[in-house]
């Protein structure tokens, strides 16, 4: 049987960059500090600014960010975690490579996310901390499960999201994020925000961040003097400096801060314009739901992109993310 293939394929993931990505990037290259630095810190600051959080990490990709988080919680062998049974096998890989056992959870159906009811027997007493997908960016129900944890006692489990593929998410007007102990983002080539490869750590937690901060750069203490401030103040050798513990080299690159940077000032219109596409693909498909089943349906007060439809613009994104993001 002859194989049929299209002339053309419609794109479902992609990115696209403006001239204001560009002459970023230029200004970068032309400081010659193409590595962590002021820049980072800029991405870094407006990021969790705009989310709501007060402290930020950013690294060079999702999972290490992950990797970075769990260490800097001090999870071990000894510890469990539970992890949705839909997830990005990246995840799996670091708990697995860290020894950590990990509890699969169950998700629904029409929506694969975690719920209250397939929680409560993934809960044991070994359970440190939770992992939350925002699959296709309908958000988990968290604050049932927050209530639940509490009516149990254990307050003590983390809640950490993995937001992916559902950075900007929002309940009421508000970010979903916010509602979580610790948030992970991913800045690859495909996501809404690019930076071509990078993460980031969000939370309200000083020590777990600065521990963070510590293990994304060799376990270094005190990264942000070098040993040369130290030397012209007589504090030290040049050489000198503090090994908290032995970790790798994990840090995002100026050239990726500034671009993230430029993507994240057009965020609302890349949003607005795969809000357009979602909504056109929903509605052609209704005329034939009766023949595909059912089609995922967008819940009141949930808007997982901006309500604003922006006209055409020739250098956003136009890439259909999965129904309803």
């Amino acid at each position: 049987m002859e194989r049929l293939i299209p002339d053309s394929l419609i794109s479902v993931f992609g990115n696209s960059f403006t001239e204001d990505d560009l002459a970023g990037i230029e200004k970068v290259l032309q400081s010659h500090l193409v590595g962590g630095g002021a820049k980072t810190e800029e991405f870094e600051k407006c990021f969790r600014e705009k989310i709501g959080f007060e402290h930020s990490v950013a690294t060079n990709s999702a999972t290490n960010a992950f990797w970075l988080l769990v260490r800097a919680l001090r999870i071990g062998a000894d510890d469990e975690v539970v992890l949705p049974n839909i997830h990005f096998h990246g995840i799996a890989n670091a708990l697995q490579l860290l020894g950590i056992p990990c509890q699969l959870c169950d998700v629904g159906s029409l929506v694969p996310n975690l719920s209250l009811k397939s929680i409560q027997g993934c809960i044991h007493d070994r359970t440190r901390a939770i992992i939350f997908l925002d699959y296709g960016g309908f958000p988990a129900p968290v604050w049932e499960i927050k209530r639940y944890l509490i009516e149990i006692g254990r307050e003590d489990i983390k809640l950490i999201l993995d937001a992916a593929n559902s950075p900007f998410t929002k309940v009421d007007g508000e970010y979903v994020a916010r509602q979580y102990d610790f948030v992970f983002y991913s800045f690859d080539m495909n996501k809404i925000l690019v930076t071509g490869d990078g993460g980031m750590v969000l939370s309200n937690n000083f020590e777990v961040s600065e521990r963070i901060r510590s293990l994304a750069y060799y376990g270094i203490k005190e990264r942000q003097k070098s040993g040369f401030d130290k030397a012209r103040n007589g504090e030290s050798k040049w050489w000198e400096f503090t090994l908290e513990e032995p970790s790798l080299k994990m840090v995002m690159n100026n050239i990726a801060a500034s671009l993230g940077l430029t993507q994240l000032g057009q965020t609302e219109e890349c949003l607005a314009r795969r809000r357009a596409i979602r909504d056109l693909y929903l509605n052609e498909f209704a005329l034939l739901e009766k023949h595909l089943g059912d089609l995922p349906v967008s819940q009141p007060g949930i808007r997982i992109f901006i309500e604003r439809i922006f006209p055409q613009c020739p250098n956003v994104r136009i890439d259909l993310a999965l129904p309803p993001g």
